[in-house]
């Protein structure tokens, strides 16, 4: 995670203008790849969140809990669970 404490120092006690420009090229390229980041999360937790509701049965609850189990840590939703325990990345 960014240490933006660091990021506002490296700006403050820049003195040249080359290195104050290059702190706060560092500072906004470090939080676009944040925003990068939790847009990538958010949507890999609507994408699960959708599967989840596209296959709930209230006869059977457990079923919910298998199709989240399809869905790996990248965010790929797998079409069995054993496709996605078979998947190397997933281990």
């Amino acid at each position: 995670m960014i240490d933006i404490t660091k990021v506002l120092n490296d700006i403050l006690k820049a003195v040249l203008g080359k290195d104050v420009r290059q702190a706060i090229h560092d500072g906004v390229k470090r939080s676009n790849e944040i925003a990068d980041d939790c847009d990538k999360r958010q949507t890999n937790l609507e994408n699960q969140y959708e599967q989840l509701i596209k296959n709930f049965s209230s006869s059977s609850p457990s079923n919910v809990e298998i199709v989240d189990a399809r869905t790996g840590p990248d965010g790929t939703v797998y079409g069995t669970l054993r496709k996605r325990l078979e998947d190397p990345r997933c281990s």
